[in-house]
């Protein structure tokens, strides 16, 4: 991907459909919502420029989304640990010292920003990322079964199970181009 997008996309054909990893939905807005962007937030943005023009569609699966707005909330998370831990950790009577324990005991955090996950989710659709639901995922071959088939994948490609269910549903959508920006 870095090379790609350091540079125009080839003038080679490519699929009409691309399925996305979260890494490069989250490098595309979180860096629209910095002032100064990292390297791989300007190569993701322009990448997504790029498929616009040559009219490329780029899908985010459910697994892929689900990871996305995961790393949103674990990002405000961790925003309010660094701007509140002393009145977090007084408030539960102990140090907090990870964005999990508040996630895990205190859904207010979350309520109160569910209109910045919305931005979030609206930036990718201004990106012309189009989210996909698991009802639009094609059904899994007769003679596949889901657990066993994960397996398969994970032994095969030696990636975790999000990265296998991204690949497992890009199948189902019939698209055979994942973009990430993971070294593996």
């Amino acid at each position: 991907m870095s090379e790609l997008a350091s540079r125009r996309l080839p003038e080679a054909t490519l699929p009409d459909r691309i399925v996305l990893d979260a890494n490069v939905m989250i490098e595309c807005v979180v860096g629209a919502f910095q002032p100064s962007r990292s390297k791989q937030g300007d190569q993701a943005l322009q990448f997504l420029r790029e498929l616009d023009e040559r009219g490329i569609t780029a899908i985010a699966p459910p697994t892929a989304y689900s990871e996305f707005i995961h790393t949103m909330i674990r990002f405000r998370y961790e925003r309010e640990l660094r701007e509140r831990r002393d009145e977090i950790s007084t408030r539960y009577g102990t140090r907090i010292s990870s964005w999990t324990a508040p996630y895990k005991r205190d859904g207010s955090i979350l309520r109160h920003h569910v209109l910045e996950l919305e931005r979030m989710r609206a930036a990718l659709a201004a990106n012309r990322i189009n989210v996909v639901s698991p009802n639009e995922l094609a059904p899994l071959a007769v003679d596949q079964q889901f657990d066993q088939e994960l397996i398969r994948m994970i032994g095969r490609y030696g990636l975790d199970t999000s990265d296998c269910l991204i690949l497992m549903e890009a199948a189902r959508l019939g698209v055979r181009s994942v973009v990430t920006m993971d070294r593996d």
